[in-house]
């Protein structure tokens, strides 16, 4: 029987995220009044080099703030999970392709049963934040190699599709509440 589970999960934006997207709308302010104070002391010839440069700028700051709306996509098929990230609805990434046979360990992060390897991160060398917040009750971690280098990968599966994880998994997954 063939398994086929997608699941979506869109980032909240965090403290961070609107801290870049004030700092970016503060600055283009500020680069733009510069720019018109430039074309005051220029000859008017420059005023559309000046236009064009704000116009510039402007979809700079609408690149750099539609960036920030994320959402993470699941999709588990016969064993294998896809992980793509989608920007402002638009533009999609591939983040990551793993057998679910390779986790070493796959576990709800927050469970006090899994504490010990949660905290342990020696040897990791890449981390992958899939998930809508990292204090959200939802995430699992799970820790696999990838070309050779441990990996730790944070996300938020549905019911269902960490069930079927863990078919394909029996000894490595676990399942909350289990």
């Amino acid at each position: 029987m063939d398994t086929f589970i997608e699941y979506m999960v869109k980032r909240k934006r965090t403290g961070t995220d609107l801290l870049k997207i004030f700092g970016t709308i503060i600055g283009a302010v500020v680069l733009c009044i510069i720019l018109g104070f430039l074309v005051t002391i220029t000859p008017q010839m420059l005023f559309l080099l000046w236009f064009a440069l704000a116009v510039a700028v402007w979809y700079g700051v609408y690149i750099i703030v539609s960036r920030q709306n994320i959402e993470y996509e699941y999709t588990f098929t016969n064993g294998e999970l896809d992980i793509d990230a989608i920007y402002s609805k638009r533009r999609r990434v591939h983040l990551l392709t793993v057998r679910a046979k390779e986790f070493t360990i796959c576990a709800p992060a927050y469970d006090e049963r899994f504490k010990e390897q949660y905290l342990n991160v020696s040897g990791i060398k890449h981390y992958y934040k899939t998930v809508s917040r990292m204090d959200s009750e939802a995430v699992y971690f799970a820790d696999f190699l990838l070309n050779g280098d441990k990996v730790r990968l944070f996300f938020e599966p549905s019911g269902r599709m960490i069930e079927a994880i863990k078919r394909f998994n029996m000894r490595n997954v676990h399942v909350r509440g289990q």
